[in-house]
């Protein structure tokens, strides 16, 4: 299986096969994303806007962490944290660009589980984790919403 950008071809996760993913940039959400689920953001960030514009250049997902302290919105002296799984999301820009300046709206289906390995904040507050994609498991789908 080939990487792309340092990412495993989603089309190439399957029968059980687990990846190991080393730089998958991370959103942490105020609320869980499970696969096959959808979310719309808009995006101001710095740090998120940086990210999803690399995203939507390379074909490659973010992961969807929910928060457990902290805020969606980075604010000084205020620390995140997070589970340590979430939910691979590939994102897809909606706006045609005639909204406020430095905004992106992006729609994101959630595609597969992960746990994280180890995580560090880059530049700007970004966090960046290596990650284990979980393999699918058919057997148990999530509830349609």
């Amino acid at each position: 299986m080939a990487l792309r950008n340092g990412y495993m071809p989603l089309a190439d996760l399957c029968c059980g096969i687990i990846v190991r993913m080393q730089t998958l940039p991370l959103f942490p959400l105020g609320r869980a994303l499970f696969p096959d689920g959808v979310i719309y953001l808009n995006l101001f960030e710095v740090r998120y806007l940086n990210m999803i514009k690399a995203c939507l250049d390379n074909g490659t997902p973010f992961g969807v962490v929910a928060l457990t302290t902290g805020t969606e919105v980075r604010r000084p002296g205020v620390k995140e944290t997070f589970v340590d799984a979430g939910t691979l999301a590939v994102p897809e820009r909606i706006d045609d660009g005639s909204g406020p300046a430095g905004l992106i709206q992006v729609r994101c289906t959630g595609t597969q589980r992960f746990r994280i390995n180890s995580v560090e904040q880059a530049l700007a507050g970004l966090w960046v984790a290596d990650v284990t994609v979980c393999p699918l498991n058919p057997t148990h789908p999530y509830p349609s919403t």
